[in-house]
């Protein structure tokens, strides 16, 4: 779906503390491209207005009176080929064609795909940045015709916008980032003058894109050229700039497309970031310091609520403002939410999210959840060719907490909303000891300790790699109270859990690791005391890759997710500038009673020797004489065998598994009395 986004004086960017400026991170390397999606969609609304005041679609190439002009950042030192390029009907290549850089696309896959604007097949604009920097090769960076930074200038010729004091811009974008800025800018004065620039698509995240189809900005112009004679718009790909946390400068591209100007609607509003806060936000657990939960349990499932940054977009003053949101459930209504409406908002003005709320929800049963916003005021949307942006939907999902893993596969407590952005790991943070960490709270007790107190139990640790990642590496998976950790001296406490694990086919999965006690026992938190769960990476000097799945979808606030730099030796919140590199890992948690599909107390014992094993003659020995059905299952909960067996007590019944690849595997014996689990090594 395409989205919206409306722009008055240009971007806010985010602030992230303890930021990483230069950890080895975001190389040109063949990672997904991404769009923001799962937990951020997108949905646009607007009225069909009149013919625009001025347009172009391409659909004869470039205007003669253009001007196209490229330089390395020095605007007095020009680079010939530091250009936009026109792709038509006639052109080769033609509108068929996106980005030819090596890197533009989807990991192996040279180009990304050519905007899908109303008029793309008559001609859309493009600057190439990956490509201009290495010419299509992977190995030829710098070595492209105009290689980064370089900056590209694109100058319409003058347009009158006498008598038409009020207006906006439209422009359909399709874009990757990865460094520099996407710049528009204004001439009131027939361009002798260039006071005021906007940057657009600032929302994206180093290595994100934007949605398949295009991205629609809109521009209150009115103050830059309204009323204007001779007016001037200028596209600037700024190439120069250096992205905080991405080390390079340019790269992918920007296209655009069918770009108009309208006269401004009297009633309009638009969703705006504002002093440091994003255009809408949801908040869980009435905190917005709190983590921002993808995936919850249901006994776990925090309340939520909303906000925005309201803006009044049209010419007129608008009168009882609101934001309402609907909440769906797996695709049904479940209820709508309105704030306390704002009595009057003059045009220009912004209802920031300290006054424009919503009550807040507790979800109450399983689903998936898209919650989406819109605004409302006594004329809009009643009055004619008002507009009411409906631009923004945020999903979640909340999963049942008996865990069934062929049917619940998302389960369990984690940051992520299930979107693979990007991956982070040893080759950023360093081969050996670089770890990833997420901090999680649970809320309701699922048992009750020897002591008599309750406490939440933690079973095992889900965790999706990428497909960089290579076999023989090491993982280390620990669990510690969050209170007393800082940067430099890490965690106050040791671990309530240690457990190794070796990688073998975990590479593209996301892998299951049980991380109980030998005997079976769960580990204990305390109810409503947070938690850092990290995995710690041994890549074997580098030659064992270990890359963990990244969720740029939503800004995690504080400490929410932290990342260790083995080459540092400290800890970081990520990278600085706001970028959501690293924003949400996907390490995901399941914390509640029979989390695997097992009876945690059954009345027979079970021994397995030799453990580790090369497969080979294990010995699986029951003290109680029965029937049994014995399962083994891999770390994603595949079923790789199962077969019945009767014995008697303590004998021993023998187990041949020589074919399976090294790795870990869990063993499930079901009796009459219950299901006993226990972990085998085959290395």
């Amino acid at each position: 779906m395409k989205k919206k986004a409306i722009l008055f004086l240009g971007i806010v960017c985010a602030f992230s503390m303890s930021a990483q400026n230069n950890a080895k991170t975001n190389e040109h390397t063949p990672q997904t491209a991404t769009q923001k999606k799962g937990g951020k969609t997108t949905i646009i609304t607007k009225a069909k207005t009149a013919a625009p005041i001025w347009s172009e679609d391409f659909s004869g190439g470039v205007p003669n009176d253009w001007v196209m002009y490229g330089h390395n950042g020095n605007p007095a030192s020009p680079v010939a080929n530091s250009t936009w390029e026109y792709r038509g009907t006639t052109t080769i290549p033609g509108a068929g064609t996106g980005s030819r850089g090596a890197w533009a696309g989807t990991a192996g896959v040279a180009g990304g795909a050519p905007i899908a604007s109303p008029t793309a097949a008559n001609g859309f604009m493009i600057f190439d940045s990956d490509y201009l920097d290495n010419n299509g090769s992977q190995t030829g960076a710098g070595n492209g015709v105009a290689p980064a930074p370089h900056v590209g200038d694109l100058t319409t010729d003058t347009i009158d916008l006498s008598g038409f004091p009020n207006i906006q811009l439209t422009i359909h974008s399709s874009a990757r980032y990865f460094a520099g800025r996407y710049l528009v800018a204004f001439s009131s004065d027939g361009g002798a003058t260039w006071g005021d620039t906007t940057r657009i698509l600032g929302d994206l995240a180093v290595n994100a894109s934007t949605a398949t189809d295009d991205e629609v900005t809109v521009i209150n112009i009115s103050n830059f050229i309204g009323n204007s004679s001779m007016g001037m718009i200028r596209f600037i790909f700024d190439g120069a700039y250096n992205e905080p946390g991405a080390n390079g400068q340019g790269y992918y591209y920007w296209m655009f497309d069918d770009i108009a100007i309208d006269e401004l609607p009297d009633h309009a509003f638009a969703f705006t970031p504002f002093n440091g806060s994003p255009a809408n936000d949801i908040i869980f657990a009435g905190d917005g310091a709190h983590e921002r939960t993808g995936n919850m349990i249901l006994d776990e499932a925090s309340t939520v609520e909303f906000d925005s940054n309201i803006l009044n977009f049209g010419v007129q003053a608008q009168t009882n403002v609101s934001l309402e949101v609907d909440v769906y459930r797996d695709g049904n209504l479940e209820t709508t939410l309105a704030s306390t409406p704002i009595p009057i908002l003059a045009p220009g003005d912004t209802a920031d999210f300290s006054s424009i709320f919503t009550p807040a929800y507790q979800p109450t049963a399983p689903g998936q959840f898209d919650c989406v916003f819109r605004v409302v005021s006594d004329s809009v949307p009643t009055a004619s060719g008002s507009f009411s942006p409906q631009d923004t939907a945020y999903t979640f999902w909340v999963s049942d907490p008996i865990m069934d893993t062929a049917n619940n596969p998302f389960a369990g407590q984690s940051l992520d909303y299930r979107t693979f952005d990007n991956s982070i790991g040893s080759t950023q943070l360093g081969d050996d000891g670089a770890a990833l960490a997420s901090r999680l709270v649970f809320h309701h007790p699922t048992a009750v300790d020897a002591n008599g107190d309750s406490v939440v139990q933690v079973n095992f640790m889900d965790i999706r790699f990428s497909t960089l990642t290579l076999d023989g590496g090491d993982i280390q998976l620990e669990c510690y109270a969050a209170t007393g950790f800082d940067f430099v001296n890490g965690f106050g406490a040791g671990p309530l859990f240690s457990i190794p694990f070796t990688l073998n086919g975990n590479g593209g999965t996301t892998s299951r690791f049980d991380v109980r006690n030998s005997s079976q026992e769960s580990v204990e938190l305390i109810p409503d005391s947070a938690y850092f769960f990290v995995v710690y990476m041994f890549s074997n000097a580098g030659a064992s890759t270990i890359r963990i799945a990244n969720d740029q979808t939503v800004a995690q606030p504080g400490q929410t997710s932290i990342m260790y730099n083995a080459d540092d030796a400290r800890w970081y919140t990520g990278y600085s500038g706001g970028s959501r590199t690293f924003s949400s890992p996907h390490i995901r948690v399941g914390a509640y009673e029979n989390s695997i599909g097992l009876d945690e107390n059954p009345t027979f014992d079970l021994a397995l020797y030799p453990n580790p094993s090369n497969g080979e003659n294990i010995n699986l020995q029951i003290n109680e004489g029965g029937s049994y059905t014995v399962e083994l299952v891999n770390t994603v909960g595949a079923l790789i065998s199962s077969e019945e067996i009767n014995v008697n007590g303590n004998e021993r019944h023998e187990l041949n598994f020589a074919s399976l690849a090294r790795g870990i595997y869990i063993l499930n014996v079901k009796g009459d009395s219950g299901v006993k689990s226990t972990k085998l090594t085959i290395k």
